[in-house]
């Protein structure tokens, strides 16, 4: 009856992360498995996506191991432009060994596969920190080769020291590494792997492999197998190549298979086959039963692939260069900054006579180069990264607001208007940032155009419109505008505030009913929890409970502020 549950959940889940239709059947199977558990009003319209997100959150949170639990596979983490490299093997097929000659035909193989790679990064990892020595020395002393060793025997600043120069684009280009030095290091930025020599177990291959094959590798990686045929290395690559196809990807529960047949890796050749053969098919089988036992709410909860899309494209949205760059011209112009273009997507900056450098925290008085490319950024260590996340520039922001500089500006237009253009910020009472108030009432602005009488012009001129009329004022007109009474321009400021008080009503309503909705969630949420599991606390339910009474009392108070304004008079003004 249990798996008969269980298969229902899943399924469904399956349906409400899918565009798949719910049936009336479905939603019948739901009710009874959430009743009381979610909101009603989630049950009316099942097609909503934040609908079904609340369902699935439900089923985990009743059915699964909670949202405190993650486990995620690379079948699971598939992206558009999957976020793993291709793994191809190489098999290099070695001569045997000639009595009496000076190196190995291993060592000269080595030797020539640095020189045909020397502008790209090649690791190799061998069982012991003495061949990782005596093939450093020759490498570097008779074939002229920038290699570097990684192994035990150094110290730990000498480890780093090398790691370093390995990752360097001018550094070395063979790092030579020994199984126990390398544990826990990765070197992501090497795309060649050498293994001159195999260990049994699948598990400690995969974690060679592992030291290039992870999330962050930009290249697809070669795997080279040197061996001699007829030698234990040619069976151990058949090994894992032919049972495990380890070198292709990783082995999946292989720990048991080689535990089986760990003492059959050294029977006779006709034996073998027969090993090989029986390993394989009871390897996939394992494979079966894992995939039949998959759990499919974890995964669910471990990773969720319309979120994770939507969040890359808010990542590649933000690193958009043209808006942030258009705006740094605006911005620095304005500060009356040096600015030179380097190229299309690089500027250099420098304070120059500006009164205003201060304003943009960490600017060297000899000024600083920067481009919106981060691929060009990390080609050049001479650029910085620029991007909305600069320090430099969330500095030169908060410098601004914290200023008086900009609040107010003079424009003209052919209109005979004058009008005053307000822009006000709707916030919340002070509330600690504990209580994470931004989650449903972040700082809003509120734009506000009014006439000369008090008229509301607001839904007349938009922002774009206003713009474009828009001109400089002249000379002539600065008398005029020097005499405007001081008490008619704070009384069409203070006439602004209202009305902006009023048209905000209904956006303190909106933030206090997703804040009472959510928090009301969470709270049923964790109380039904809290019936199955003592995990979930008092606390956490006073700390949810606390949260609303402090959100409820800052939004209600929420009151606008004057940020700034522009007063738009007639240009015809001073004729």
């Amino acid at each position: 009856q249990e798996h008969d549950k269980y298969r229902l959940i899943v399924k469904i889940s399956e349906k409400l992360t899918s565009s798949k239709k719910i049936t009336p059947s479905d939603s019948k199977s739901i009710h009874a498995l959430l009743d009381g558990k979610i909101p009603d009003a989630v049950f009316q319209d099942l097609e909503l996506p934040e609908n079904r997100r609340l369902v699935v959150l439900g089923l985990i949170d009743h059915y699964g191991t909670g949202r405190i639990y993650f486990r995620n596979s690379r079948s699971v983490v598939q992206l558009e432009n999957a976020a793993f490299p291709k793994r191809t093997l190489a098999k290099v097929i070695l001569p045997k060994a000639v009595k009496g000659a000076p190196q190995s035909e291993l060592t000269q193989w080595l030797a020539t596969f640095g020189k045909e790679h020397r502008k790209e990064k090649i690791l190799l990892i061998c069982d012991s920190a003495k061949k990782v020595t005596e093939w450093e020395k020759i490498l570097r002393d008779e074939y002229a080769l920038k290699a570097v060793a990684f192994h035990e025997g150094l110290s730990p600043i000498a480890r780093d020291r090398n790691a370093a120069f390995f990752e360097d684009p001018k550094g070395a280009n063979f790092l030579l590494c020994s199984e126990i030095g390398g544990e826990g290091r990765n070197f992501q930025q090497a795309s060649h792997l050498i293994l001159p020599d195999l260990p049994e177990d699948p598990d400690a291959l995969e974690q060679r492999i592992g030291r290039l094959d992870r999330i962050g590798q930009k290249s697809d990686i070669t795997i080279h197998v040197p061996f001699v045929k007829g030698s234990r290395e040619e069976r151990l690559l058949r090994w894992h190549d032919e049972v495990f196809e380890s070198f292709t990807s990783p082995a999946k529960g292989a720990g048991t298979i080689y535990e089986n047949y760990r003492s059959q890796l050294d029977a006779p050749k006709t034996a073998f086959e027969t090993v090989l053969k029986s390993a394989r098919e009871d390897y996939l089988a394992q494979l079966e039963l894992i995939e039949a036992g998959r759990d499919r709410l974890i995964e669910l909860n471990s990773f969720d692939a319309v979120e994770s899309l939507r969040l890359r494209e808010e990542i590649s949205a933000a690193e958009n260069a043209g808006e942030l760059q258009v705006y740094l011209d605006t911005l620095f112009d304005a500060l009356g900054l040096t600015v030179d273009s380097l190229d299309s997507d690089s500027m250099f900056v420098e304070p120059g006579q500006s009164q205003y450098a201060s304003y943009v925290p960490g600017l060297p008085s000899d000024g600083i180069s920067f481009t919106f490319s981060r691929s060009k950024a990390l080609a050049r260590n001479d650029l910085t990264f620029m991007t909305w996340d600069h320090p430099m520039l969330l500095g030169t922001l908060e410098s601004i607001a914290r200023q008086e500089f900009g609040n107010v500006a003079v424009a003209a237009w052919a209109n005979p208007l004058l009008i005053v253009e307000c822009a006000f910020v709707l916030e919340p009472s002070a509330v600690d940032a504990q209580w994470f108030g931004d989650e449903f009432f972040p700082p809003t602005p509120v734009r506000v155009v009014l006439e000369a009488t008090g008229k509301d012009l607001t839904s007349e001129w938009d922002w774009d419109k206003l713009r474009t009329s828009l001109t400089p004022v002249s000379e002539r007109m600065v008398p005029m505008i020097r005499n405007l009474p001081s008490e008619r321009i704070r009384g069409l400021l203070n006439k602004g505030a209202k009305t902006a008080s009023d048209a905000c009503a209904l956006m303190k309503r909106d933030a206090l009913r997703k804040m009472d909705e959510k928090i009301e969630f969470e709270l049923d949420r964790l109380r039904a929890l809290r019936g199955k599991n003592k995990i979930v606390s008092e606390l956490e339910l006073a700390w949810w409970t606390e949260r609303r009474v402090r959100l409820n009392a800052a939004f209600t108070d929420a009151q606008v502020r004057l940020d700034s304004f522009l007063l738009v008079v007639p240009s015809r003004v001073g004729d």
